[in-house]
């Protein structure tokens, strides 16, 4: 990802996310990434994993999940997190996505959870992504609807919300996230959270790069 202002931002406020986190917020993508799964099998990444609570629950709902960050200290409480599914460090890699996701296996689901819009290089993550992904395989981007950026600064500039550096809202945009995330075709598009959120969803196409 190439920005360190961000990385040292998530390693230090890797103490209190938990704490902080929107139950209500959590629930909702629980159930969204269900109902994706219904019928499907195989290997699920998420990508931005923070401290693998979506992870844990996945897990421990019956599926087969890992997941890679950027911040080594999200990374370690993560695996602290899951160490009951078995040895941590092979499911929580600590990588840069744009670089890297990090497993030798192929995924029938990628999900890509409120980081989409901190990817300097999103296009990056999408190559990475396909090459990673099963034929028919699915990509999630859950983020930000960047028409909400202002009110998100203003927050931020309040103290009412944490201050994440380096938010690139412009990744967000309908046309931008279509457009960047190529050699998948999209298959829906679903606004939560009283549209603040878009989430989208593609499927992998046939060799494409």
């Amino acid at each position: 990802m190439g920005n360190e202002k961000l990385k040292k931002g998530f390693d230090l406020e890797s103490e209190t996310y938990d704490k902080d986190r929107n139950q209500t917020y959590f629930t909702e993508n629980v159930r969204v990434l269900e109902d994706l799964l219904e019928g499907r099998s195989g290997k699920i990444l998420e990508v931005g994993c923070g401290t693998g609570m979506y992870i844990k629950e996945l897990r421990t709902r019956g599926h087969d999940m890992v997941g890679v960050d950027y911040s080594k200290e999200m990374c370690a409480l993560a695996r602290m997190n899951l160490s009951e599914f078995g040895d941590p460090t092979e499911l929580i890699k600590h990588r840069d996505a744009e670089e890297s996701l990090g497993f030798d296996v192929f995924f029938n689901m990628i999900v890509i959870m409120d980081c989409w819009e901190f990817f300097p290089n999103p296009d990056r993550v999408i190559k990475n992504a396909y090459n990673a992904m099963e034929t028919d395989g699915l990509l999630v981007i859950i983020t930000v609807n960047p028409w909400f950026a202002p009110a998100i600064v203003l927050c931020e500039y309040l103290k009412i919300k944490k201050n994440r550096p380096a938010f690139h809202y412009y990744n967000s945009f309908r046309h931008r996230t279509i457009n960047l995330v190529s050699g998948f075709s999209l298959v829906k598009h679903i606004k939560s959270h009283w549209g603040m959120k878009y989430i989208y969803v593609f499927r992998k196409e046939r060799e494409h790069f």
